[in-house]
């Protein structure tokens, strides 16, 4: 939930903290090489453009702690299968773990989705996938674990190669339950639109720093009252190739917004045959 509280200065951070990072980074990424023939797919923030290969899996788990003095842990699992060279379908759940004061642990809303690469990438053209899914309510509404009913969510991403050495991406999605549930039973309408955006630059040929921002905007509506919540988040992290088969990374968080937690961390591992 986010709380609707944005600050005039946050575009002039925004700005500021990417292009120092990115200017940190060019100097190791201008000799480091990629492969051009795979699209960088390790984020922690935003939803890349590049699908899987047809008969490709990808499993992924990334743990989540915000913020870091007395946050929780939230374990978030996703798969990907590539049903072709352009459409995958996409599962993913997030488990709650060890929430502070009396929130509850447990099984949050199910996602499941699938995702459709419009225009693939080329020399001249960015890679451009459409996205369309349902919300599942497994989530136990009365312990504020989910939404208390179905919704469903569409999503663009744009992904870019920057030469041999990067990748530039940006997202939007919107998401919407039109009756759920809140935790006292009483029923609710909520609605997100989500914007990210982040660049990737690789240091040798198996780390890759990230640099990603992203914005959430919540509207809740029930009883009577419309309640509107906003989330600003900037996000440092890397990301370190074991094999052809396992990825690792990390990524630490700072909230741009007065409503964000003041920081956070993420640990995720990807898996892919």
């Amino acid at each position: 939930m986010f709380q609707d509280r944005s600050a005039c200065g946050e575009p002039l951070k925004v700005v500021f903290a990417i292009c120092l990072c990115v200017a940190v980074l060019s100097g190791t990424a201008a000799q480091a090489t990629d492969d051009e023939d795979e699209g960088h797919d390790f984020l922690f923030l935003v939803e890349e453009a590049y699908t899987q290969e047809d008969g490709e899996i990808q499993l992924t788990a990334a743990l989540h702690r915000s913020p870091l003095d007395d946050g929780g842990w939230m374990l978030g699992l996703s798969g990907e299968y590539g049903i072709t060279d352009r459409l995958q379908a996409e599962v993913e759940v997030p488990v709650y773990l060890d929430s502070p004061g009396d929130e509850a642990d447990g099984i949050g809303d199910l996602e499941v989705e699938l995702a459709f690469a419009v225009i693939e990438e080329s020399d001249t053209l960015p890679q451009v996938t459409i996205s369309a899914g349902v919300l599942v309510p497994t989530g136990d509404d009365s312990e504020g674990l989910g939404s208390g009913g179905w919704g469903y969510e569409a999503g663009l991403a744009v992904s870019r190669r920057l030469g041999r050495a990067g990748f530039l991406y940006g997202a939007g999605s919107f998401e919407r339950v039109p009756d759920g549930q809140d935790e006292d039973g009483d029923p609710i309408e909520i609605e997100e639109w989500s914007f990210a955006a982040g660049v990737a630059l690789a240091v040798n040929d198996r780390t890759t720093g990230l640099i990603e921002i992203s914005s959430e905007r919540e509207r809740e509506e029930g009883g009577g009252e419309t309640e509107i919540e906003r989330e600003t988040l900037l996000s440092l992290g890397f990301s370190f190739e074991l094999n052809d088969y396992f990825e690792l990374g990390a990524a630490y968080q700072i909230g741009l917004s007065d409503d964000a937690p003041d920081d956070g961390i993420i640990f995720k591992i990807k898996a892919e045959w």
